[in-house]
């Protein structure tokens, strides 16, 4: 039995992690998920892990090279291929511990010291949610070819021939238990840096004023992936129905992302009452992202699919009240004080009530906020810390 007390590492030297994730902490294009993450615990990261990335731009040249950005060939298989011909320089990193951000590399590197006992090094893989990712909407031709049955058959065996598995929530354990894994599975959440999100009254103001809206406007907000997967054509058909609802009171939508479904949403902008309103700006830097938390008064994530995400953390930290629908972890870290919760099949008029509502609510910026203080990127990372040194401490005494 491991009689090391919880916050004292199980170790006297520090562990080396190598970090490989499949997007950089400063791409604009991929917002949540594993590069969510990653952005979260780059700032905090120990001193003795590393972290490994494609570039963040164009010119940019990272460990795993070039940004993955959008082809004809999915940025999964593209990001498999490049692990594959980085392998020698992973294993280069003379690290104790591997902790992979996406299932590709996971999967590449076990099978790989499975078939030829190299590299030599613990393998983690953190689970960014508990569904199938090719069931998604977005990837309907890898469900026609029955990709999703191959991928799914993929991350059982990875997470049955790695070492430890990061499950971020009940229905990521679900899943371990039954593929007969739970036993390498730790339960660590999503992380959130709550010094970079944080409400702003001042930058609040000065955005409100440029747009412009009154205090007594709502602004909406929507971030993420432009694909079908985050339903955002119910965020602007709620915007039309809300146009006009209340006199003196404005209703504004700005969505931030990128994706295939740019023109269409833009169309669907531009065909109702509140096209004036409405605002696609693209890709936003981090800190353009943080000013829009700040100075909006709700964000709404009606997704068909979903992890823990980060988008709603981050909006939390900032004191953004949310909408969301009920899949994956969201029930998990949404406070009833902190949004409204509706159901997966939940209809643009579902959302419109929700957003009315919100805009009512008297300012709980401060009481949000509080309420994802256990999701602190520093606490995440101290967790993940002492749970990577316990590994290689156990390892040590085979």
């Amino acid at each position: 039995m491991d009689k090391t007390a919880r916050g004292q590492l199980p170790s006297e030297r520090a562990v080396k992690v190598g970090v490989l994730a499949s997007t950089s902490p400063e791409d604009r294009v991929r917002i949540g998920g594993a590069g969510g993450f990653v952005r979260s615990i780059s700032a905090c990261l120990p001193v003795s892990w590393s972290l490994h990335t494609p570039g963040a731009g164009t010119n940019d040249t990272g460990f795993f090279g070039s940004p993955l950005g959008r082809s004809w060939v999915p940025a999964r298989i593209r990001y498999l291929l490049r692990v594959v011909w980085r392998l020698r320089a992973i294993a280069k990193l003379d690290a104790d511990l591997l902790y992979c951000q996406d299932n590709e590399a996971a999967f590449v590197i076990a099978l790989v010291r499975r078939l030829t006992g190299w590299p030599k090094v613990l393998l983690a893989v953190h689970q960014h949610g508990s569904a199938n990712a090719l069931e998604a909407p977005t990837y309907g031709w890898a469900s026609r070819l029955r990709l999703d049955v191959v991928y799914g058959r993929m991350q059982r065996w990875t997470y049955r021939h790695v070492d430890r598995v990061v499950a971020i929530d009940e229905q990521c354990l679900e899943v371990n238990r039954r593929w007969g894994t739970e036993q390498k599975c730790t339960r660590i959440s999503n992380a959130v840096d709550l010094r970079r999100f944080r409400p702003c009254e001042y930058t609040r103001s000065v955005v409100r004023s440029e747009i412009p809206a009154s205090e007594e406007d709502c602004i909406v907000l929507a971030v993420g992936r432009l694909e079908p997967v985050k339903r955002f054509h119910l965020v602007i058909q709620a915007i039309h129905l809300l146009h006009g609802a209340w006199p003196g009171q404005r209703f504004w939508l700005f969505i931030a992302g990128s994706g295939s479904l740019e023109t269409e949403l833009a169309e669907l902008a531009s065909e109702g009452p509140g096209r004036g309103n409405i605002s696609l700006v693209g890709a936003l830097a981090a800190d353009d992202l943080i000013r829009l938390y700040q100075a909006a008064d709700v964000l709404a994530l009606p997704s068909e699919m979903e992890g823990v995400p980060m988008v709603l953390l981050e909006a939390m930290a900032a004191g953004l009240p949310v909408v969301a629908t009920d899949v994956g972890g969201v029930r998990s870290i949404v406070p009833e004080e902190s949004g409204i919760i509706l159901q997966k099949q939940a209809e643009a008029s579902d959302l419109a009530g929700a957003i009315a509502a919100i805009s009512r609510w008297p300012s709980r910026r401060q009481k949000i906020r509080a309420g994802v203080s256990a999701f602190a990127s520093d606490r995440v990372v101290r967790e993940l810390e002492f749970d990577f040194a316990r590994c290689v401490a156990r390892r040590a005494t085979r």
